[in-house]
């Protein structure tokens, strides 16, 4: 289950939190995370994964996890990525998939390899770059 947010706090988003799974509906990945996903069920919020029940955990399956976010989603938003990354995936569906792709544009002075897969995607076309207001 991937998931992001700021406040930590799903009642803060004030849209319904959805999350995609990698693996059957049986378990929750990282099981760090299990408290969160009975938080989103209790906010009607709902947890999805294409896979049996049962299903157990596979490094390909995150791919699969990735092209179904990307793929119910109006616009995909990366902050940052290595080249190697699973994230670079997740940009190749959204971009395949006719999504919107915006990429944060880090500052020359504030790269590093952890954002080089940000570059890549802003160097190439693959995206349309957004710049933070304060870094």
């Amino acid at each position: 289950m991937r998931y992001s947010s700021s406040s930590g706090d799903v009642s803060a988003v004030a849209a319904r939190t959805v999350a995609f799974l990698a693996n059957g509906l049986h378990t929750i990945y990282p099981p760090s995370n299990s408290g969160l996903a009975a938080e989103m069920i209790l906010s009607s919020g709902c947890i999805i994964s294409e896979y049996p029940p049962r299903t157990k955990l596979h490094p390909a399956h995150f791919k699969n996890r990735n092209r179904l976010q990307t793929g119910s989603s109006i616009v995909t938003i990366v902050i940052e990525s290595d080249l190697k990354s699973g994230t670079m995936y997740t940009a190749k569906f959204a971009q395949s998939q006719g999504r919107k792709l915006l990429v944060l544009n880090h500052p020359q002075d504030k790269l590093s390899p952890m954002s080089e897969g940000n570059k890549k995607l802003l160097d190439e076309g693959y995206a349309i770059p957004f710049y933070p207001r304060r870094y």
